[in-house]
């Protein structure tokens, strides 16, 4: 499962409320004056097609006086204004019934990851318990509550990382690392057929070119419909 616009939808309300509110009137005015600086703009031009958590490494490190801004805080802070998708959520769990892995395949880099985890598990409740995971410890039949972690469904949250530079979808590079990643963690023969769940038709075309049977993500009812029409469900 993608994370983005699949598990996860974005709160656009909850972003501009992020945008106008975090820094004074004074730090906007001196973060706009920033933004006219050309060798900042060529820095975000040239970084424009790369995950926010390295965009913000590279800024910081050629202009280090936008720390004083709290830039990192405040980009991770807009990019987790998300609502769990709570039917695309169980349908996961649907699977994972099944007998079949689950794997969360995503964009989102390991510290954006982290507080994300921690929002959800302070403002969601995910209705039933979730049927084992990358770290589960819930009790059997426990109901969720607020405070469960909704990522305790997945084997393994597979996501953008630092050691790897920041590399992501639909990059060649990115599968090739997450099925290596996959025979790593659940043997080279627990590994037979890899499905992906993405919105991004580029995304899909990109993972089938590497073996991975790609299929593209609207809604939790449309997915449904075709798993089963794979006899998945």
């Amino acid at each position: 499962f993608d994370l983005h616009h699949v598990v996860a939808r974005p709160d656009y309300w909850a972003m501009l409320g992020v945008i106008f509110s975090y820094h004074s009137l004074w730090e906007k005015l001196c973060l706009a004056f920033n933004a006219l600086n050309p060798f900042l703009l060529y820095t975000l031009v040239c970084e424009r097609n790369e995950v926010p958590e390295r965009i913000i490494a590279t800024l910081l490190r050629e202009h280090p006086h936008l720390d004083t801004y709290r830039l990192r805080q405040y980009l991770i802070d807009i990019a987790n204004c998300q609502t769990l998708d709570l039917p695309t959520l169980h349908l996961a769990r649907a699977l994972k019934k099944r007998g079949y892995r689950v794997v969360l395949c995503s964009n989102i880099s390991t510290h954006y990851l982290d507080d994300l985890r921690l929002k959800w598990q302070r403002n969601f409740a995910c209705g039933d318990p979730p049927e084992g995971g990358a770290a589960d410890t819930a009790a059997p039949g426990a109901r969720a509550h607020v405070g469960e972690d909704a990522f305790l469904v997945f084997d393994l949250l597979f996501t953008s990382n630092a050691v790897d530079n920041y590399e992501r979808k639909p990059r060649p590079g990115f599968f090739r690392r997450f099925l290596s990643a996959l025979s790593e963690q659940f043997g080279a023969d627990g590994v037979q057929q890899v499905y992906l769940l993405d919105d991004s038709r580029r995304n899909v075309a990109a993972a089938t070119a590497e073996g991975i049977a790609g299929v593209q993500y609207s809604d939790a009812a449309q997915i449904e419909r075709e798993l089963e029409r794979l006899d998945l469900l």
